[in-house]
């Protein structure tokens, strides 16, 4: 039971809160403008400020953050648990502590304490209210956790009042399957084991996907694998007979110099024969002038000399024979000199030839050591690029295995699921009754809470008659809820429950009497605790029975005219 909620600020409207039904009106004054609104007068900041002492989260994003006025405020809430009435203290400045006023040694969690203070992280303070409140705790995944479990007893945002099943539009469909499961009855346990398969699922699905990314199937990959094999062997068989030569590199400067100078004698002698056969050709040709022969050819033509000028033209052969001769020693020493130098160069290519031969010989039988080296990391690359594939294949058949594995986890998990669901029929029987007894309240017709079992785990609805309306819809959350108070009194110490006027939002004027007469009744009967927020001109004071009267239940009135009338005692 929740006692009471203040704050350390004045400006702050304290609220007492008793057993069975409380009401916090919002109230439109008559003097009102037509400006003036209940949705600022703090209904909905209280049910912030109950969650937010009960461990909620506070980021930037949350209600309370946003109000900078309250930045330095400090919440408190009395409340029972583990049957003690203690006050837990949480300021917005530093949420993360939790100071503790009461009789706490029988707690299951010990305190930590300073010299002022007796007090909890938020994390022990949220374990404790989960053993305290719903005596469970669980902190493997897909597990019920208090977080969710209170919003079922608490709705605080507008879209907690659209399904029964759901607290948020956030929540995650195995965190409404597993709470849904845990506090209807069922073994949620099967709810956690279906989400598992679903994950599974997931993630194999995701990595297929990332496999057909290279390779779109098995059998590519199995074709891949084996042409990789057949180079991998080639290369493997090419290093093993690798030769390394430690001076390689030197070899190789040197065979190219030694083919240089080659290259270049070769040239030279090239030249120089050209240059020999041309003064073979010229000394074949040179010749000694014939005086006979001339004395012939001028008596020929009719020319006759005196003794005088035969005697210088004899002079003149001489001459001539002389010139011939001297170019003929020329000749003779030039080829004489050429052939020496192009034997000499013979000689030497043959010496140049046998050593490169012995190099290039080195050359062709022995490998780089950096060409080693690349061949090697080559062969380093291609295995790894075997490894890869062959892992990839590897996965394949993992897949398939694990595909095969959840198939069969959805069948064993099909046949647990509706062999649990006769285990626990008596509890969740007992939930069907009670909705369908709280429906009738309402309406002439019950309601039925239904539940459905697959592979997938559970699924629930409701079926209402009329159900299309927006008013029944909420009346369809108003059943369900109040079931889960009286279901799980005798499993669990939450024995409140609090709704938003949101819970009234198009219901007709008389449903919301009914619903707060059987709220009275049953809060009454049950010894539990009923606090709702309601808006002055939705009371449904035509329909409430003589003897209800609904100023008896009103623990708070919040006013829209002025600050004061309001919550935190000023606009917002």
């Amino acid at each position: 039971m929740i006692h009471k909620i203040y704050a350390d600020n004045k400006q702050f409207k304290e609220v007492t809160f008793k057993k069975g039904l409380n009401i916090i009106l919002g109230v439109k004054e008559n003097k009102s403008n037509i400006n003036d609104t209940r949705n600022g007068v703090g209904k909905t900041t209280l049910i912030q400020i109950i969650h937010f002492c009960l461990g909620s989260k506070l980021d930037k994003n949350s209600y309370l953050k946003k109000i900078n006025k309250i930045k330095n405020w400090t919440f408190s809430i009395e409340i029972d648990i583990f049957g003690e009435k203690i006050r837990a203290s949480r300021s917005i400045a530093n949420s993360n502590i939790i100071l503790i006023k009461g009789n706490i040694d029988n707690f299951p969690l010990s305190p930590k304490k300073d010299e002022n203070n007796v007090f909890y992280s938020l994390n022990d303070w949220k374990i404790l209210l989960e053993l305290g409140l719903f005596n469970f705790k669980d902190d493997n995944k897909f597990t019920p956790t208090f977080g969710s479990l209170i919003n079922y007893f608490i709705r605080k945002k507008p879209e907690a009042y659209i399904n029964p099943f759901k607290h948020s539009d956030s929540q995650l469909e195995w965190d409404k399957q597993v709470n849904s499961s845990f506090l209807i009855g069922l073994n949620w346990e099967c709810a956690k084991h279906a989400q598992l398969i679903r994950k599974n699922k997931t993630d194999v699905d995701r990595e297929l996907r990332n496999i057909k990314e290279t390779f779109p199937s098995k059998g590519e990959m199995e074709a891949e694998k084996l042409n990789l094999e057949e180079n991998y062997k080639d290369k493997e068989k090419l290093l093993s007979e690798y030769k390394v030569h430690n001076e390689y590199k030197e070899v190789q400067k040197s065979a190219n110099s030694l083919s240089k100078e080659f290259n270049s004698l070769t040239n030279e002698n090239m030249i120089l024969r050209r240059k020999l056969d041309s003064y073979q050709d010229a000394i074949k040709n040179e010749s000694q002038a014939s005086m006979n022969n001339l004395d012939d050819l001028y008596e020929k033509i009719g020319l006759f000399f005196k003794e005088d000028s035969k005697k210088d033209l004899r002079t003149a052969r001489k001459f001539h024979n002389k010139v011939i001769e001297n170019r003929k020693n020329f000749l003779t020493v030039e080829i004489r000199e050429l052939t020496d130098r192009i034997n000499k160069n013979e000689q030497k290519l043959g010496d140049l030839d046998t050593k490169r031969s012995e190099l290039l010989k080195i050359l062709d039988t022995h490998k780089a050591l950096d060409d080693f080296k690349i061949l090697q990391d080559q062969l380093l690359k291609m295995k790894s690029s075997i490894d890869e594939v062959d892992k990839n294949i590897k996965k394949y058949n993992d897949i398939d295995d694990e595909k095969t594995k959840i198939k069969e986890s959805k069948l064993l998990l099909s046949e647990k699921i509706r062999r649990e669901y006769e285990v626990n029929r008596p509890f969740w029987e007992k939930s069907l009754k009670i909705f369908s007894k709280n429906s009738l309240e309402l309406y002439k017709e019950p309601g039925s809470l239904i539940i459905n079992t697959s592979d997938k785990g559970y699924s629930f609805d409701i079926d209402f008659p009329k159900s299309d309306s927006r008013g029944i819809s909420k009346m369809k959350i108003f059943c369900y809820d109040w079931m889960l108070v009286e279901s799980n009194l005798s499993k669990f110490n939450m024995d409140f429950l609090i709704h938003d006027s949101e819970i009234f939002d198009g219901v007709d004027s008389r449903q919301i009497a009914l619903a707060l007469e059987l709220s009275k009744r049953k809060s009454e009967q049950l010894n539990t605790q009923y606090i709702c927020t309601l808006n002055s001109d939705t009371i449904p004071n035509d329909y409430l029975s003589d003897d209800f009267n609904l100023k008896d239940y009103i623990a708070l009135e919040l006013i829209d005219n002025n600050s004061f009338g309001k919550l935190l005692g000023f606009e917002f």
